[in-house]
Protein backbone atom coordinates (compact mmCIF):
# COMPACT_ATOMS: atom_id res chain seq x y z
CA UNK A 1 0.00 0.00 0.00
CA UNK A 2 1.46 3.41 -0.94
CA UNK A 3 2.42 5.78 1.85
CA UNK A 4 -0.13 8.58 2.40
CA UNK A 5 1.13 12.13 2.04
CA UNK A 6 0.52 12.77 5.75
CA UNK A 7 2.75 9.85 6.71
CA UNK A 8 5.35 10.88 4.12
CA UNK A 9 5.45 14.44 5.52
CA UNK A 10 5.73 13.09 9.09
CA UNK A 11 8.61 10.80 8.11
CA UNK A 12 10.54 13.46 6.16
CA UNK A 13 10.15 16.00 8.97
CA UNK A 14 11.21 13.49 11.64
CA UNK A 15 14.24 12.27 9.65
CA UNK A 16 15.40 15.77 8.69
CA UNK A 17 14.75 17.49 12.02
CA UNK A 18 11.96 19.69 10.64
CA UNK A 19 8.97 20.57 12.82
CA UNK A 20 5.72 19.37 11.27
CA UNK A 21 3.01 22.02 11.71
CA UNK A 22 -0.74 21.74 11.03
CA UNK A 23 -0.33 23.65 7.75
CA UNK A 24 3.30 23.04 6.82
CA UNK A 25 6.79 22.52 8.20
CA UNK A 26 9.32 24.66 10.06
CA UNK A 27 12.74 24.16 8.48
CA UNK A 28 15.78 25.08 10.62
CA UNK A 29 18.37 27.37 9.04
CA UNK A 30 21.84 28.49 10.06
CA UNK A 31 22.27 30.91 12.93
CA UNK A 32 19.35 29.50 14.91
CA UNK A 33 16.81 30.84 12.40
CA UNK A 34 14.00 28.88 10.76
CA UNK A 35 11.53 29.32 7.91
CA UNK A 36 7.98 28.00 7.70
CA UNK A 37 7.04 26.33 4.42
CA UNK A 38 3.28 25.99 4.01
CA UNK A 39 1.80 22.83 2.46
CA UNK A 40 -1.63 22.80 0.85
CA UNK A 41 -3.35 19.84 -0.80
CA UNK A 42 -6.00 20.42 -3.47
CA UNK A 43 -7.47 18.80 -6.57
CA UNK A 44 -6.94 20.11 -10.10
CA UNK A 45 -8.05 18.40 -13.31
CA UNK A 46 -8.93 15.24 -11.44
CA UNK A 47 -5.54 14.85 -9.73
CA UNK A 48 -4.48 15.56 -6.17
CA UNK A 49 -1.88 18.34 -5.99
CA UNK A 50 0.49 19.69 -3.35
CA UNK A 51 1.33 23.39 -3.26
CA UNK A 52 4.30 24.50 -1.17
CA UNK A 53 5.05 28.14 -0.47
CA UNK A 54 7.02 30.29 1.88
CA UNK A 55 6.55 33.92 2.83
CA UNK A 56 9.39 36.17 1.69
CA UNK A 57 8.05 39.47 3.04
CA UNK A 58 5.09 41.85 3.02
CA UNK A 59 3.69 42.94 -0.33
CA UNK A 60 3.23 46.46 0.99
CA UNK A 61 6.17 48.64 0.11
CA UNK A 62 7.70 46.31 -2.50
CA UNK A 63 7.47 48.98 -5.18
CA UNK A 64 7.97 48.60 -8.91
CA UNK A 65 11.74 48.03 -8.75
CA UNK A 66 11.51 45.07 -6.36
CA UNK A 67 8.49 43.60 -8.15
CA UNK A 68 10.37 43.79 -11.44
CA UNK A 69 13.40 42.17 -9.82
CA UNK A 70 11.22 39.30 -8.56
CA UNK A 71 9.83 38.77 -12.06
CA UNK A 72 13.35 38.72 -13.51
CA UNK A 73 14.43 36.13 -10.92
CA UNK A 74 11.33 34.05 -11.83
CA UNK A 75 12.75 33.57 -15.31
CA UNK A 76 15.91 31.99 -13.83
CA UNK A 77 14.44 29.90 -11.01
CA UNK A 78 14.95 26.17 -11.57
CA UNK A 79 11.88 25.31 -9.47
CA UNK A 80 8.73 27.27 -8.63
CA UNK A 81 7.98 30.96 -8.89
CA UNK A 82 7.45 34.14 -6.92
CA UNK A 83 3.87 35.27 -6.43
CA UNK A 84 1.61 37.34 -4.18
CA UNK A 85 -0.55 35.61 -1.58
CA UNK A 86 -2.37 36.95 1.47
CA UNK A 87 -0.57 40.30 1.30
CA UNK A 88 2.92 38.80 1.00
CA UNK A 89 5.53 38.01 -1.61
CA UNK A 90 5.90 34.21 -1.62
CA UNK A 91 8.03 31.57 -3.30
CA UNK A 92 5.97 28.54 -4.25
CA UNK A 93 5.61 25.48 -6.42
CA UNK A 94 2.88 22.94 -7.14
CA UNK A 95 3.48 19.19 -7.45
CA UNK A 96 1.36 16.22 -8.53
CA UNK A 97 0.81 14.54 -5.16
CA UNK A 98 1.10 11.01 -6.56
CA UNK A 99 4.55 11.79 -7.98
CA UNK A 100 6.29 13.27 -4.93
CA UNK A 101 8.54 11.03 -2.83
CA UNK A 102 10.58 11.59 0.34
CA UNK A 103 13.68 12.84 -1.48
CA UNK A 104 11.72 15.33 -3.58
CA UNK A 105 9.69 16.57 -0.59
CA UNK A 106 12.87 17.14 1.43
CA UNK A 107 14.47 19.03 -1.48
CA UNK A 108 11.31 21.10 -2.02
CA UNK A 109 11.09 22.10 1.64
CA UNK A 110 14.79 23.01 1.83
CA UNK A 111 14.70 24.94 -1.48
CA UNK A 112 11.76 27.07 -0.33
CA UNK A 113 13.26 27.69 3.12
Amino acid sequence: MPETFGRLAERVCREQGFELLPSGARVPLSGGRSQVVAMEQFEFQGRERLRLWTRIGPEEGLGNVRMEAALRVNARLPHGAFGLRDGALVLGKTYALDEIDAEELEFALRFRA
